[in-house]
């Protein structure tokens, strides 16, 4: 009587038009419902509060009676029937005759808990599945989970509540309610908005990435901008020769040259000279005006020995034996940077086993507009540089990068 007089109430609240009793009599069935809901259009629901078992035929039989009637039938099991709330091992499956007749009918098992006392006892526990013989339900889930009655409403002849939307409102779940349009169009309307929220939290992480970046991306920048002054205070009066000439000869000055000749690759630390005077050299006497040509590793090797005994290249001094064998390898610099260039696709190894043969495929590098251009160009290149690790890489090192090299040549 409890269940009966807690479904009678939550009816009238839902349908305040309508006129719903206890214990009506379906005279052309001779059924006594629990709860009827007679509405203004003529329409007629019954609802079954079934706290006993019953064999499946019988439901079956008084189910099939309701419909020739013209009523639609809601059946509701008592929460004493339900397993899955009374053991820590939950039955996955339909076990009794009773749910299984309900459940092909209706797709779904519904409880309520009819004990007043119990402050928001009265739920239901809908399971969903697609057939019987798969587990339909798991326990401490939110599918699985007690609904206060006072949530739940009737649509498209479903109970249907908050959780239910949350739980349909995903692409695999939505498919089983395609041929319920109001419930249909309910979830796709949350799926629009949980989309929408996605885009939204998608935006503002990449926001509070950008600025917990900021201040680690300028201060990255001022490092860079530091290296070069102090790079340009090493520099000898042949080096700056050296680089005045080939900066005349280029057009470029300190402030324009491309980034690409600040990068420190493999063995550039054991070179003096800073890097931008003896990479523009190499660029100048093996890449400029070389299209298609090949570079030939070797004789680069050579080149850069006399450019030391010429005085234009300085090489750093060790003071330990053990480092004498690093010592030598200076010359294997300009060949780390023609490989260097390589990655970024200035020249292209023509031998995967063999990196001396390159074909020279970008003969000239224009000057970049700015200062900062020139930061952002050396900034993105360390990538390509095995040794060297930049941080992020921000969108607009990556935009000045692009349009360097739409540049003309």
């Amino acid at each position: 009587m409890n269940g009966k007089v807690r479904l009678a109430e939550w009816l009238s609240s839902l349908y305040p038009n309508s006129k719903v009793e206890l214990e009506y009599k379906v005279k052309a069935t001779n059924q006594r419902s629990d709860v009827m809901v007679l509405h203004p259009s003529g329409e007629r629901w019954a609802f079954e509060f079934q706290c006993s078992v019953i064999p499946g035929l019988v439901w079956e039989e008084r189910h099939q009676l309701y419909q020739s009637a013209g009523v639609k039938d809601f059946w509701i099991l008592g929460s004493n029937l339900n397993d899955w709330m009374m053991s820590d091992l939950p039955n996955y499956y339909l076990r009794r005759d009773l749910e299984r007749s309900i459940f092909k009918s209706y797709d779904y098992v519904c409880y309520l808990d009819d004990q007043r006392d119990n402050e928001g006892g009265f739920c239901f526990n809908i399971l969903r599945g697609g057939t019987l013989v798969t587990k339909t339900i798991l326990a401490n889930t939110d599918e699985f989970a007690c609904h206060p009655i006072e949530i739940v409403s009737i649509i498209d002849d479903e109970f249907w509540d908050e959780r239910m939307l949350n739980y349909y409102a995903d692409p695999v779940h939505i498919k089983r309610i395609e041929h319920k349009p109001t419930i249909y169009s309910l979830v796709h309307q949350k799926l629009l908005e949980l989309e929408k929220e996605r885009n939204v939290r998608l935006e503002q992480q990449r926001l509070d990435r950008e600025e917990k970046n900021r201040v680690k991306n300028n201060e990255f920048y001022k490092h860079l901008v530091h290296m070069r002054k102090e790079q340009a205070q090493l520099l000898t009066e042949n080096e700056i020769n050296l680089f005045k000439k080939l900066c005349i000869k280029h057009g470029y000055s300190y402030k324009t040259l491309p980034g690409i000749f600040f990068t420190e690759v493999k063995n550039a630390h054991l070179i003096k000279t800073p890097p931008f005077v003896w990479q523009l050299w190499v660029y100048d006497k093996f890449i400029f005006s070389k299209k298609n040509s090949k570079a030939w590793v070797p004789t680069i090797k050579e080149e850069f020995k006399k450019l030391r005994r010429t005085g234009y290249l300085r090489i750093k001094s060790f003071q330990y034996e053990q480092e004498l064998f690093n010592y030598e390898n200076y010359i294997f610099a300009p060949a780390d940077f023609i490989d260097y260039l390589s990655e970024i696709g200035i020249t292209k190894r023509l031998s995967r086993r063999n990196s001396n043969y390159h074909q020279i495929m970008i003969d000239k590098l224009h000057p970049s507009k700015t200062f900062q251009e020139s930061i952002f160009i050396e900034w993105y290149a360390m990538q390509f540089a095995p040794n060297q690790y930049p941080p992020d890489i921000p969108e607009k090192v990556e935009v000045e990068w692009d349009r360097y090299w739409k540049g003309d040549f």
